[in-house]
């Protein structure tokens, strides 16, 4: 099955959950008219995380549009490597931080955006640059950024009455409505994530990319620079969008923990090795045959 199809799915049953769940809550808690309650709030959640979840997205992390005066370079492996995967050049956003992170998000490739922050432009090379742009084109073209935006808006509505009383200015408030609000929906919050999202995106995403470029070791160069990065500056607005980001940040609390969706850093670069020693060999099967002719 083809990945954009296996995305789909995913979504339905997680809507799926999520409206079963409203249903049922909407039942116990004042029966038929909770549950006529309940379905119009689902319907427009629904809705939301379709059509202005990429919006909320970038609204949560303060991004703009990049203009190709801004970052010339970055527009211009964009631009190859689009028509190079024969796909739309999606929209270019920027993030003033100086966390090193990336992010895809929109409904299907023709309404995407490809969302970088200041401090991956600083920290990366040409060549490292190209491969990430590669591999979120790669996220994009497999659909992926269509269940990351649906997974990262559903699970910021389902944890956000336990966030906004447990936390105050990012540290914990003591509420013990809001401790209690946490452990309730952080379960569901961390179930919705995991079925939204496919544990191997990343690395199909990390392999497209190293073929799409030739360029595995540059890919590996760049993970590394953002591994360390990240463990030092994270980009993170709420735990629970985790699963859109390129590379995790710090997940020395529970909540981070329990929304991991991110293969190891260490399987993503012994991958991207498999992958160049690959393409040595079948570079250097083709040369010996091209020279027997």
């Amino acid at each position: 099955m083809a990945p954009s199809s296996l995305n789909f799915l995913r979504t339905l049953a997680l809507f799926a959950l999520v409206g079963l769940v409203a249903l049922s809550l909407g039942w116990g808690l004042a029966g038929w008219a909770g549950v006529g309650v309940a379905f119009v709030a689902f319907a427009v959640l629904c809705w939301f995380c379709w059509f202005a979840g990429d919006r909320h997205l970038l609204s949560s992390y303060g991004a703009k549009p990049l203009t190709r005066k801004q970052s010339p370079e970055l527009y211009r492996y964009v631009q190859e490597l689009a028509k190079a995967a024969e796909m739309p050049r999606p929209r270019i956003y920027g993030i003033a931080s100086p966390a090193a992170n990336a992010f895809s998000t929109g409904r299907d490739r023709y309404s995407a955006t490809l969302v970088v922050t200041q401090g991956l432009l600083d920290l990366l090379s040409g060549d490292e640059l190209e491969a990430i742009v590669a591999h979120e084109l790669s996220i994009i073209y497999r659909q992926d950024c269509q269940a990351q935006t649906v997974v990262a808006v559903l699970a910021d509505v389902l944890s956000w009455p336990g966030r906004v009383l447990f936390f105050k200015k990012h540290r914990p408030s003591g509420n013990p409505l809001g401790s209690l609000l946490s452990l309730l929906f952080a379960p569901l919050t961390a179930i919705c994530v995991h079925l939204g999202l496919s544990q191997g995106r990343k690395l199909a995403a990390d392999e497209s990319a190293a073929r799409l470029t030739r360029k595995p070791s540059a890919l590996a160069r760049a993970l590394e620079k953002l591994d360390e990065r990240a463990k030092r500056q994270s980009l993170l607005a709420n735990p629970a969008h985790q699963g859109s980001l390129l590379m995790l940040g710090d997940t020395g609390n529970i909540f981070s923990n329990l929304f991991a969706t991110h293969p190891e850093t260490r399987d993503r670069l012994e991958q991207l090795d498999m992958i160049s020693k690959d393409m040595v060999r079948r570079d250097n099967n083709a040369t010996i045959t091209a020279m027997n002719l």
